[in-house]
């Protein structure tokens, strides 16, 4: 059985950021950012922002708007692209990724360590919040009807029958920068709750300013049989649709207040000012709670907006960096009633397959709360099964398809040309690795790379990164430390509707900065015990549950779970 954690209540650091009444200024904690007190009775009335964030990304950047990162726009790639020289297309060759999966990924480390190691520090939010931003970030468009580059199984495979094949196809690329193109808006905006395009965020809110929802305001909107959001997405595994949710609800939340302190405002007046709210909170719990927890604290202050700042999305970023999750995802997911006592349990091949009836039938709030008291696991090489050897049916009768998440990520660094570990790191100015040794200190993980690569040099940046030793102070190593840190670094100096740059007031601007998950999920939930770190665990974790790996049900399921995302 798994149980939440005691609430402790600490205050937040003060923070510099930009209000409306003048320069910088430095807030400290309040005690309502802590209780979830209703602001409408506890704080003066909010003040209308003079300018919003437009829905899809464009006049963001007023000097040079072709950093502005619409909707179709070209990834950015950090070291020179990686075909096989003298062609811009063709894939270098590599072990076959399958093999690679096999021996790497779903082997162990030196200390018994596998992919259904808990993580001792990080909980479940560590992989749940990490694929909410990607989904906010990027999208990859791979039409079927591109080249196909599928995987072939090799012999002696584990799950697959030697000789079928993992179907894959080719991403599209610029035809300028001859990057992959990132199909949704690319700033930290919070699109995969409210769309990238003006059209789908019409179609997502109703005319008093709130967002559509189903179930008396308590889920997303159901159309055709499934829940909607501005994340095509949304449905891909439970977990990603209960914060998706979770979000929508803060937003309606938030015309609620507004509208009893203004009730003059116009429904478009609220709508913006609460996408604005939260959206900002959004952004503060990315860079105050998830980043220092993924990547330590290496970011430092917020230091204005710049607009010789590039944001787009990054390759290296988007296709190996921002992958790490694959490895965090948990075989299982547990819902929990406001005793700690378990009310469902579904293995994550079960999950992938839920209706909408299903999900509420478990219980959203119920997997909110199993979400907090799970553990992550550990940010390694190391993936579970299900995620590896699942079979999927895409219609119901239709052949049954292969899906290996790492292989198909292996696959798709080779497609887009991403450089390898070493090259990646003379591009950031860090020092080339010479052996194994240099990589990881785990001898066993060591000897399996050397058998699958030969040579350091060989090694992808994907699994090179998820091998390598832990930065200190973080969960990620060094390269993909130092990758993400770029992106992050650019989204926050490189967008002026950053929340710190946009003019809030300087109560509503406290507020903000005192927001954290667990304030939401105080909020918005029926939880009546929240921690107040909701990505830590406790010094005991919970124990694990073992599943096997997937299998079909008769509903088939609307897409490979995971595959077009980071995470």
């Amino acid at each position: 059985m798994k149980y939440l954690r005691a609430i402790t209540l600490i205050a937040v650091a003060g923070v510099f950021l930009r209000v409306a009444t003048g320069p910088l200024a430095q807030f400290g904690a309040t005690a309502w950012a802590q209780t979830g007190a209703n602001p409408s009775t506890s704080r003066p009335p909010i003040a209308l922002l003079n300018d919003f964030r437009p829905i899809g990304g464009a006049d963001n950047n007023l000097v040079n708007p072709a950093f502005d990162a619409v909707p179709n726009s070209p990834e950015i790639a950090i070291a020179p692209l990686n075909f096989v020289s003298g062609t811009d297309d063709a894939m270098v060759q590599g072990p076959n990724p399958r093999t690679i999966s096999n021996v790497i990924a779903g082997g162990t480390g030196a200390n018994g360590q596998s992919g259904e190691t808990d993580d001792p520090v990080a909980s479940a939010w560590l992989y749940v919040f990490g694929q909410f931003v990607d989904h906010d970030l990027d999208l990859e468009e791979t039409p079927t009807t591109t080249a196909s580059i599928n995987i072939t199984v090799p012999r002696g495979d584990p799950a697959f029958a030697a000789g079928t094949s993992i179907a894959m196809t080719r991403d599209m690329r610029n035809s300028a920068t001859n990057t992959i193109v990132n199909t949704v808006a690319g700033y930290l905006d919070l699109s995969q709750l409210y769309g990238s395009s003006s059209d789908a965020a019409a179609s997502l809110r109703n005319a008093d300013g709130t967002l559509a929802t189903s179930d008396n305001g308590q889920a997303l909107p159901v159309v055709g049989g499934s829940f909607v959001s501005g994340d095509a997405r949304v449905t891909e595994n439970p977990e990603l649709t209960a914060t998706t949710t979770l979000f929508m609800r803060e937003h309606n939340y938030w015309v609620g207040q507004l509208a009893a302190q203004h009730p003059n405002w116009s429904g478009d007046q609220l709508y913006d000012m609460a996408k604005a709210i939260t959206t900002a909170e959004y952004q503060n719990i990315v860079y105050q709670e998830y980043l220092p927890l993924l990547i330590g604290n290496v970011l430092g202050p917020y230091q204005g907006y710049d607009s010789s700042v590039n944001a787009q999305a990054i390759q290296e970023f988007t296709t190996a960096a921002f992958r790490v999750g694959h490895s965090e995802v948990s075989d299982d997911q547990t819902g929990l009633d406001n005793q700690g006592n378990v009310v469902f349990t579904e293995s994550l091949a079960q999950a992938f397959f839920n209706t909408p009836q299903q999900d509420e039938q478990n219980g959203i709030d119920a997997l909110l709360r199993g979400v907090t008291a799970d553990n992550s696991q550990a940010t390694d090489v190391y993936c579970v099964p299900t995620l590896r050897n699942l079979l999927f049916a895409p219609l119901v009768g239709g052949d049954v398809d292969e899906v290996d998440l790492i292989a198909i990520d292996i696959q798709r660094e080779r497609d887009v040309g991403l450089g390898t570990l070493n090259q990646t790191r003379q591009s950031l100015g860090m020092s080339a690795y010479t052996s194994f040794r240099d990589v990881t200190s785990d001898a066993m993980l060591q000897a399996n790379l050397q058998r699958v690569y030969g040579t350091v040099n060989n090694l992808d940046l994907f699994i090179g990164g998820l091998a390598e030793d832990h930065a200190p102070g973080a969960e990620a190593g060094p390269t993909f430390q130092a990758i993400i840190a770029r992106q992050f670094q650019a989204l926050r100096s490189g967008d002026r509707f950053f929340w710190l740059n946009q003019g809030f007031d300087s109560n509503t601007a406290s507020m903000i900065a005192n927001t954290r998950l667990s304030t939401i999920l105080r909020r918005d939930t029926d939880s009546t015990s929240v921690p107040t770190q909701v990505f830590r665990v406790g010094t005991t974790p919970p124990p694990s549950r073992r599943w096997p790996s997937g299998s079909i049900n008769e509903t088939g399921h609307r897409r490979p779970p995971f595959v077009t995302s980071g995470f």
